[in-house]
């Protein structure tokens, strides 16, 4: 019955988007070094849903200039407009998260934009627990301290180094 119960949360918790997370990643994060950057593909694919949101807000507004022409200003020309200012808005902030990546560097972690403005800086010596989740065809982890947290998304590269096997430390010369 125990085991029923445990497969059917973790079940549950897929549905609702969060991913049970190897024991290793939190370990692994504080070794970690180097620029991860996203994948061209993930780059493509964010691009892709970019020119999707444009198409949709830009019938939005057209709906909206052939609402005013026939009714004017009214409750439903209001409503329409602000749907396609909803649209570019989020499409906008999307775009923007793009070009963000994050550097690993003797067990501090750093958020960069595309020009290398430093976002945030944390280092993961004190690092209690590393979530994984999922929304909208985005995998997040989410690094849990005592006191704070940081989300950052699951890049390709990163997911890759988190699976690798840890370096050998023990053969130093």
């Amino acid at each position: 019955m125990g085991k029923f119960l445990k497969e059917s949360a973790l079940t549950v918790a897929a549905a609702a988007g969060f991913h049970l997370t190897p024991n290793t990643w939190k370990d692994r994060l504080c070794t970690l070094e180097g620029e991860f950057h996203r994948s061209s593909s993930e780059i493509r694919y964010r691009y892709g849903l970019a020119a999707v949101f444009i198409a949709c807000a830009g019938l939005v507004t057209g709906l909206a200039i052939r609402e005013y022409g026939i009714y004017h200003l009214d409750a439903q020309v209001y409503s329409i407009t602000g749907l396609a200012i909803f649209l570019y808005s989020i499409t906008i902030y999307y775009l923007s998260r793009t070009g963000i990546w994050y550097k690993f560097d003797h067990g501090v972690v750093a958020a960069f934009r595309a020009k290398g403005k430093l976002i945030w800086k944390e280092p993961l010596a004190d690092l209690s627990s590393v979530v994984c989740t999922e929304g909208s065809g985005v995998k997040y982890i989410t690094l849990l301290w005592k006191h704070r947290r940081r989300r950052m998304e699951l890049y390709y590269s990163i997911k890759q180094a988190l699976n690798a096997p840890a370096p050998d430390i023990t053969n130093t010369k």
